[in-house]
């Protein structure tokens, strides 16, 4: 996927320079971490050779008698297992120094305010001002970016999750009230968290589970095991494919005002996907739906596409206008068929 994208190079350098920075790092810290693994293990065993050889001495003088000698022994050796445990122990007082500044710094952290405006009586239009981008009640739009960190961004806006300047009809999303948002426009992340429970539970959710079996038929998830069937978590007992389809059938199942889903099909094969963007379409005519991807065979599907270039809508349009008038999404979208066939 990289590789279609063009992202071969840069994901490279990344690594390696993550990777020499651990490495580093870890360089930095073993030295310490060495002294103290050679001091918890030595030092006792050599506390406890001195002083038995001292006392060997005195009991050679005559100053203490044999018996002095294997008391004297004995003391010592019961007293080098809490000299071990307290050296060592100084390596946990340092996690637990560095853990508990993380957590001061998680803490000052500041809170985002959950707001008290007022919400559109009813379906709005989602304006995101910063990219341009437009995501219509009724409609499925779709995303196509290639920094897919750039189409993530326009849906967090978008979704109120960080600072935002973005619309929901002719209120400011980020002063409406956040239960309101979040009970109407749901963002559905490609790694959002899969608590333990049956297929049926973490498929409904907050959902009636008359709504589990048919998300799960649109998500394309009906060959998991029945919706009885334990789903570790995290889902560790799913393929990545299964896992997507997962989430998308808990997307699906909520069955939001807005919804907004960031490569939803990413991980599944393409026979797969045709069949979720054809059920995708189907199961949320009349609901605005926002989806990033450069999948051809989702693309095909949308009312309107947004094309972007650094963030920016570059162009809008059905997938096929775009085609014949975009030569950048063009090349960008037969890369991704290419690297899928």
């Amino acid at each position: 996927m990289l590789n279609g994208l063009g992202g071969k190079e840069q994901h490279l350098r990344r690594y390696t320079g993550q990777s020499e920075t651990v490495r580093t790092e870890c360089y930095r810290l073993g030295g310490p971490l060495s002294w103290i693994s050679a001091l918890g293990d030595g030092l006792p065993a050599i506390f406890l050779g001195a002083v038995t050889w001292l006392a060997a001495r005195l009991t050679v003088r005559g100053d203490l008698t044999v018996g002095e000698l294997v008391a004297v022994y004995g003391y010592v050796a019961v007293l080098v297992v809490p000299t071990w445990m307290l050296i060592l122990s100084t390596a946990d007082i340092s996690r637990g120094v560095i853990a508990a500044r993380r957590v001061i710094r998680f803490l000052r952290l500041p809170v985002e305010e959950p707001g008290d405006g007022a919400a559109p009586g009813g379906p709005a239009t989602l304006r995101d001002p910063e990219s341009g981008v437009v995501a219509e009640p009724g409609q499925l739009t779709m995303l196509v970016s290639a920094r897919p960190g750039d189409a993530a961004a326009v849906i967090d806006r978008l979704g109120r999750y960080g600072p935002t300047g973005a619309t929901w009809g002719r209120y400011r999303i980020g002063d409406v009230g956040k239960e309101a948002v979040r009970a109407r426009i749901l963002v559905a992340d490609h790694d959002a968290d899969l608590f333990a429970g049956t297929l049926r539970e973490v498929v409904a959710g907050s959902a009636g589970d008359d709504a589990v079996p048919s998300a799960i038929q649109a998500a394309v998830a009906t060959d998991i095991a029945g919706l009885e069937h334990p789903v570790e978590r995290d889902g560790r007992n799913l393929s990545g494919g299964q896992r997507q389809r997962v989430r998308l059938a808990r997307a699906l199942a909520a069955d939001p005002e807005m919804l907004l889903a960031a490569d939803p099909t990413s991980a599944v094969d393409a026979h797969t996907e045709a069949a979720i963007a054809e059920r995708l379409a189907a199961v949320r005519a009349g609901r605005g739906t926002l989806v990033s991807t450069t999948s051809p065979v989702l693309l095909d599907r949308a009312d309107v596409v947004h094309w972007l270039v650094d963030g920016r809508v570059a162009a809008s349009g059905t997938h096929r206008e775009l085609l014949e008038r975009a030569p950048g999404y063009r090349d960008l979208v037969s890369r991704t068929f290419q690297e899928t066939v």
